[in-house]
Order: structure tokens, then sequence, then C-alpha cells
């Protein structure tokens, strides 16, 4: 049943941890709400350990749960002076810079420079697209998605699923805009391609990873337990869009029923990082123009690691 898969799946989480280690230790300690316990581990282990990356998202992790989100920024985008020609690390530098106000526009631009040197990974643009739709940039996000299905058409990797998944995004996003400005329905679908707007209210939960040739698997519930994943697309009230197995991403949840849903991930090789990097972000059109954007990023150290990201 629904309900012993969704047990099953949690169980696993909590037996199969992502997390080990000091990061292990910060993430107990903000469970338990001891912030500044967390916040002192973090700010020892960067200074340990200045050129390790995971030190400076667990950083920004602590300062961000301590309401400090110009220092958390900052934290993160040391990642950039890191790994300033890691386009993969630019990408989780976005993801994460993403979840405060103060963080979106250097996200945007890491994003934009993620896909100038990695032209070819189709989830940076989807990425990108989300980060300029979320600043209210709706036209250049379809022009982005736009550029990725041509791009991709040409030499992508799983080009069903992740046309469809551009394809989606496009809709919806398009269908937003159109809805706010019906009177810009000709350059708005001119901009996406010619694709037709979808103005309906729509959920779409987003996953992408940063390893490359790895499986990561995206598991939907809703609070009656329907389960959506890669063996049954539909469920959870609504349709897995496309199941990507050789790395990076994306793939794409979508449903037209705004309940929240417990979304559980997958990740099946750490990689040669030693560990695994990714993010669900949520998309939300709820009506007569109104987006709403979540980002839950995560971290995998573990073969095999079940991350439970909650509900969105």
């Amino acid at each position: 049943t629904g309900r012993q898969e969704r047990v099953r799946a949690t169980r696993k989480a909590r037996g199969h941890a992502a997390l080990s280690g000091r990061f292990a230790e910060l993430a107990r300690l903000l469970s338990d709400k001891k912030v500044h316990l967390a916040l002192g581990l973090a700010r020892r282990w960067a200074a340990d350990r200045p050129d390790d990356v995971l030190a400076w998202v667990a950083l920004g992790r602590a300062l961000r749960a301590a309401g400090r989100p110009v220092d958390a920024v900052r934290a993160w985008g040391s990642l950039l002076d890191l790994h300033p020609s890691r386009a993969d690390i630019r990408r989780f530098a976005g993801d994460l810079l993403q979840q405060t106000s103060v963080g979106r526009a250097l996200a945007r631009d890491t994003f934009a420079e993620a896909v100038r040197q990695r032209p070819d990974h189709a989830s940076g643009y989807i990425q990108l697209a989300v980060a300029q739709a979320q600043q209210g940039d709706i036209p250049a996000a379809l022009a982005t998605l736009r550029r990725a299905r041509r791009v991709h058409r040409r030499r992508g990797r799983n080009r069903r699923g992740v046309a469809r998944t551009i394809d989606k995004l496009s809709w919806v996003l398009a269908g937003a805009w159109t809805a706010a400005h019906p009177k810009e329905l000709d350059t708005v679908t001119e901009a996406a391609g010619w694709l037709v707007p979808d103005e309906r209210p729509t959920k779409l939960l987003l996953l992408t990873w940063e390893t490359d040739a790895n499986d990561v698997d995206l598991h939907v519930f809703d609070k009656r337990d329907s389960h959506s994943f890669f063996r049954r697309q539909s469920g959870a009230g609504g349709r897995l869009v496309g199941d990507v197995t050789r790395g990076y991403g994306p793939e794409l949840f979508a449903s037209r029923q705004r309940s929240p849903r417990r979304v559980l991930v997958h990740y099946y090789r750490r990689g040669p990082m030693g560990y695994g990097l990714g993010q669900v972000a949520g998309i939300e059109h709820v009506g007569g123009g109104q987006l709403r954007f979540s980002h839950r990023p995560f971290v995998a150290m573990r073969d095999h690691a079940w991350v439970n990201l909650g509900w969105m």
C-alpha cells in the first residue's frame, strides 16, 4: 500500500542517513535548536579546513539559522572563490544562495556563468531560468529555456525526459506571465518558442544534482500516501515528468493540486568528490500570475543515501 511504501522510504531515510561526521553533528544541533553550538562547530570547521566545500556549506547553514542571512551569503559565496571554474560547485552555490533574498542576484549571476562554462548541461539552463523567474524576469527565463531546448536537442542526454521538463516549466512560467499580463500573450509565447501558455494553477517539484553518470531519484508522497517515483510515475496527485539516470538531472514532478507533498531523494553514488550535492526546488503558480518558490538544497555523504526533505 501507499502507506507501507511511505513508511519504508522514511525508514530508509533514517537508516541510510545522508550525512556523517561534523556535518551530521551540525544538523543534529540545528534540529535541536542549539544554533549557538552549531555555529561554533561550523566556524571551527571552516578555520581548520578552509579548502573544504562542506565546511562553507555548513557555516552558511548555521549563519542562516542564526538569523544572519548576509553572513550566510558571504560563506556560500566562498565556494565561488574556492572553485571559480567548477560549474557543478557554482550551481550548488546558486542553490544555496537562492534561499535568501539577499543572495538571489548573486545566484542568478553564478548560474549564468555555470551555463557559459558547461553549455552541455541542461540542468544549468533550468536552474538559471528558475532564478530569473524568481526575480520576476519571466521573459528572460523563457528565452533561457528556449536556448536550453535548442542546445539539448543537438547534444543532450536523456533527451525525451529533459525536453519534457523544459517544455512543462516553459508552459507554466509563460502561463503565469500571461495571466498577469494578458496583453503580452504574443510576446511571451514567442519567447517560449510558440508553446501554448498554461494559465492553470500548477505545482512543480524540480530535482537537480551535481554528480555525472549517476542516478538520483525523486520520491513524492501526498497526504494520503499516494506515491510517485520512477517505477510508478503517476501518483501523489500528479505525475513525474521524466526519469533521468545519467547525471545532473533534471527530474520534475507536476501536479494541479496545491497541497504539500512529502519529498524524499535517493542518491545512489557520491561520485569522485566523496559527497553528492543537489536541490529540490518548488515552483508554484497559485493563480492570477502569482508564483511562489521554495528551495531545499541537500548534501549526500554516503552511497545509497536517502534524504528526507520534509513537506514542500
